[in-house]
């Protein structure tokens, strides 16, 4: 899996086996808005079509020396830029963007020896798949919905 934030790679398996992404999660929350009449049965809720998707990974990287860890864990942060571009590529060359992403979360830890273990989660609004070759190919569809639209709804 090849992860680009900005033109930042977080993490690019194919090169340099001492990185594994994993714990790959994607969560979408829809706005809403509740009318509440007086004497109704019930409430009413409209559907506001505008989405926030989180999406959270973590990357476990071997380093060549304990000092190398220490340094890592300690001015990683400084490395991921705040908001841009996110984009995750699959094994098999697909892919997905969340565009106007903003990093919220870097956590880096040693874990063991020279290896470290690092948190990253992001907020943006829809998430894009991109169908065809690695880094832009074709497509433009949301993930789970049809053409030009976000993750498993409306466009």
């Amino acid at each position: 899996m090849i992860i680009v934030f900005d033109s930042y790679t977080i993490s690019d398996s194919t090169e340099d086996f001492r990185e594994s992404a994993k714990d790959l999660r994607i969560g979408v929350s829809r706005s809403s808005q509740e009318s509440k009449r007086i004497r109704a049965a019930g409430i009413t809720v409209f559907g506001r079509s505008n989405r926030k998707t989180s999406i959270s990974f973590q990357i476990q990287r071997e380093h060549t020396s304990y000092a190398e860890a220490q340094l890592f864990v300690c001015s990683h942060d400084l490395d991921v830029p705040e908001f841009g571009r996110l984009m995750i590529t699959m094994d098999d060359d697909s892919s997905a963007s969340l565009e106007e992403a903003v990093c919220v979360q870097v956590d880096s830890q040693i874990i063991a020896g020279v290896s470290t273990i690092t948190a990253y989660a992001f907020i943006g609004g829809k998430l894009i798949r991109q169908s065809g070759g690695a880094m832009g190919g074709e497509g433009g569809e949301g993930v789970g919905g049809e053409g030009g639209e976000g993750v498993g709804g409306e466009g």
